[in-house]
């Protein structure tokens, strides 16, 4: 308690000399105090009353810009997974279209390449090209 009336004491012989401060101002120069004072009032951040849960922060109110950075960031790895995704099919269609392409102009007919006959040739013909290849 005594810590209490001290500081009581020190803070009235404060407002004291202040007070008497003031009253040798000129009118100029507390006219320009109280402007001054007043639009430190103006700029003074208004509390915002929002609902909010301890340890996950405000869940309504004007909390969006506060987390603009983290948005942002989610968007853009998003557009990024979509543009990878994208792309990935292109490369897929494109390895699809090429086979095509070659199946289509090759002299062989695509049935047969499914016939087991015509695989097992092929092998017994790169294989006799194998060996006939000098060392």
């Amino acid at each position: 308690m005594n810590r209490i009336s001290d500081e009581a004491a020190l803070a009235a012989r404060i407002r004291g000399v202040l007070d008497q401060g003031t009253s040798e101002l000129s009118p100029k120069a507390s006219l320009r105090l109280y402007e001054a004072r007043c639009d430190a009032l103006r700029h003074q951040a208004a509390p915002v009353t929002a609902l909010s849960l301890a340890g996950v922060g405000h869940l309504l109110g004007d909390s969006l810009h506060r987390h603009y950075r983290g948005i942002l960031a989610f968007v853009a790895l998003a557009v990024g997974a979509f543009g990878v995704q994208v792309w990935q099919n292109e490369q897929e269609a494109a390895a699809l279209a090429e086979i095509d392409s070659e199946l289509l102009g090759d002299e062989v007919p695509p049935s047969a390449y499914t016939d087991q006959g015509f695989m097992e040739w092929l092998q017994q013909l790169s294989e006799s090209e194998e060996d006939s290849l000098p060392e």
